[in-house]
């Protein structure tokens, strides 16, 4: 048997872009505030880090930045081979 066709509710009698922007407008402020209090975090780290320490501890805290920045690097793709399907025979 066929049924009647639902109401339509008004969410589904606006077009696309209007539904579509309500999100976008209201958050957007939110994003660009985390924007600015990481970029403003940044440049506070940068510059009391080398003031609070000496040279040679600086170069240290660098070497372990570097370490932690390509340990990002270190699979060394083995997820994306993770994610090939192979033929079992």
């Amino acid at each position: 048997m066929l049924s009647a066709p639902a109401a339509t509710s008004e969410a589904a009698t606006q077009s696309v872009p209007e539904v579509a922007a309500v999100p976008i407008r209201r958050h957007l402020g939110s994003v660009l505030a985390g924007n600015l209090g990481v970029q403003l975090v940044g440049l506070v780290r940068g510059i009391l880090i080398p003031l609070l320490v000496t040279p040679p501890q600086y170069g240290m805290w660098r070497l372990v930045l570097i370490v932690w920045q390509y340990g990002a690097y270190m699979h060394l793709g083995s997820f994306a081979l993770l994610n090939r399907e192979l033929l079992f025979f």
